[in-house]
């Protein structure tokens, strides 16, 4: 794989397990949680395979990036005091 799929990758990955986990705290049910955790961790696991077209760093920054910024903008909109 490359850096691009590497990247849609996460991405679906964070989608799916979002949906799970909105589910789990919605219904209160057990499975969808552990659904969730078992496809962070799988996309996880795989993306720390050796992948030789793949830079790891850029998945990285690609997959963090938007919530560090997303954090930003909530901090400065709603500042800790």
């Amino acid at each position: 794989m490359n850096t691009g799929q590497l990247i849609v990758l996460w991405y679906a990955g964070l989608m799916i397990s979002g949906i799970m986990f909105f589910n789990a705290f919605k219904s209160e049910d057990f499975w969808y949680l552990m659904s969730g955790i078992a496809v962070l961790a799988g996309v996880l696991i795989y993306t720390l395979k050796e992948h030789p077209k793949a830079n790891k760093v850029l998945v990285f920054l690609w997959v963090v990036g938007p919530f560090i910024l997303l954090a930003f903008y909530y901090l400065r909109q709603n500042p800790i005091t």
